[in-house]
């Protein structure tokens, strides 16, 4: 395997320039302002899209933010392989490049538990997610699965040959067991069980 190329992507262009040269002077590196095996980003709330904007097939993201596991959960969630420190030094950034370069994972150990926390939380929340789901009836779900591909109550009613007050009446008695209160809480439900079907114009 070759030089692993390195793109800088932080806004402190002097710390931009002093990582830069500093990752440079690896002779495993290659610095570049092109196309790149490995971004680093400067991570903050407002860079999700950044981070995925960067991140294409073959390109790894390393993202450097706060030391805190939300900033980082959000990275790895938007796209980053890898997220580090603010606080980290130079040598430990330069780590984590050749291991996301690598295709492996980077995570501060000491954000490990804030982690799996985290994944802990989202698997219980997608199961409990999936029993709700297996309290409705078929033609329930039917209706959420239309709903979720943006119908409204009249198309729905169309769709299944039932009247629109009996969309109504599915649609209260699915809330009431989904344990949502409105169209588009639904709809989110849905997306989160991959019930989210294609919009109509789409098929």
């Amino acid at each position: 395997m070759g030089n692993i190329r390195v793109r800088i992507e932080i806004a402190d262009t002097g710390l931009a320039a002093a990582l830069s040269a500093f990752l440079d002077a690896d002779p495993r590196l290659e610095v570049t302002r092109g196309d790149a095996d490995v971004v680093v980003v400067g991570f903050d709330e407002a860079s999700d899209a950044r981070v995925v904007a960067v991140h294409s097939p073959g390109t790894g993201v390393l993202a450097i933010g706060q030391e805190h596991p939300e900033p980082m959960i959000a990275a790895l969630e938007a796209g980053a392989l890898g997220y580090m420190s603010a606080t980290a030094s130079f040598d430990q950034i330069a780590d984590g490049v050749h291991s996301v370069g690598g295709g492996h994972g980077v995570v501060p150990p000491a954000m490990l538990g804030g982690l799996l926390r985290h994944v802990v939380h989202r698997r219980r929340a997608a199961r409990a997610d999936l029993d709700r789901l297996e309290t409705l009836t078929s033609r329930e779900r039917d209706v959420l699965e239309l709903v979720a591909s943006g119908l409204d109550r009249a198309a729905i009613a169309q769709r299944l040959f039932i009247s629109t007050d009996t969309v109504r009446t599915h649609l209260m008695r699915m809330f009431r067991k989904l344990d949502v209160h409105s169209q588009p809480e639904a709809v989110a439900f849905a997306a989160r069980c991959g019930l989210a079907a294609e919009p109509e114009g789409e098929r």
